[in-house]
């Protein structure tokens, strides 16, 4: 049985490390000789906490693979099946909400009540205006999810408490944020205070749609100075900014207890 020596030996970066192989082969030097590496290995980025390696080995005596990375992002991979999913879950809730509005005709009592199909208040406000609006709010609503998930630990208790602000959001906006709004003497900075809360930026937003809409003009971009939807926007929009930041910090704080410090590390 023969036995095959082995020789290790390093270089500085991944240029070095590709030459070296492909100097290998009889293609790559002048004398046109075969000696081939039987693996390179290049540890990037790899240090005392995070292991990146890419296993490297001539293929056809001239080109070199990479055969395999130890890194491979899972998440990514199937990202894209369980975002779909994610996504078009919303699908079955609508369909079921509408086939159920026409099975029991809840348009012709509304109508018999002598309600509309309430679609003026989509109608009239500004495409525009709304899409930007909820497109903010939803992010917003997505970033605070992340922030909030790090207090929780059991399932029961966030869906309670959540279903508990839902609610409570919406009797506090109607009885008690909408009086402080309607009320001429009260101080306009105590409004921008309440609105820092996301339920209430939602509540004014809704608001000002239904008071523009209800004139019969709906809301359109030159308004939004004289409304409060201007100030909404911009609450959100830094809210949205800052929650993603420390959700993120938080969730590596919490992934690697020793670093609570992560922001001051060099990168």
């Amino acid at each position: 049985m023969a036995t095959l020596s082995r020789k290790n030996s390093d270089r500085n970066n991944s240029a070095d490390v590709n030459n070296e192989l492909f100097k290998g082969s009889y293609r790559g030097n002048p004398a046109g000789i075969t000696n081939e590496i039987a693996v390179a290995y290049d540890l990037m980025s790899t240090d005392k906490k995070n292991f990146n390696v890419t296993i490297c080995s001539p293929i056809c005596q001239s080109d070199i693979k990479c055969l395999s990375e130890m890194n491979t992002d899972i998440a990514s991979l199937l990202g894209p099946l369980f975002f779909t999913w994610v996504v078009l879950l919303l699908f079955p809730v609508i369909l079921t909400s509408l086939v159920y509005e026409k099975q029991e005709r809840l348009r012709i009592i509304m109508k018999m009540h002598g309600l509309g199909d309430g679609l003026k208040y989509f109608r009239l406000n500004s495409y525009t205006i709304q899409s930007v609006f909820y497109f903010i709010y939803l992010n917003l609503q997505i970033a605070i999810g992340f922030l909030v998930s790090s207090i929780f630990s059991k399932v029961k208790t966030v869906t309670v408490v959540s279903y508990i602000l839902v609610y409570g959001t919406g009797l506090l906006g109607s009885f008690f944020f909408q009086t402080m709004l309607e009320n001429q003497s009260f101080p306009e900075e105590w409004i921008v205070a309440l609105e820092l809360y996301p339920g209430f930026s939602l509540y004014r937003g809704l608001y000002e749609f239904s008071q523009y809409a209800s004139r019969g003009n709906g809301m359109k971009w030159q308004d939004l100075s004289d409304s409060g939807m201007g100030e909404v926007l911009c609450i959100m929009s830094i809210e949205w900014f800052l929650a993603l930041i420390i959700a993120f910090y938080i969730d590596q704080v919490f992934s690697i207890w020793e670093a609570p410090f992560l922001f001051l590390e060099p990168f």
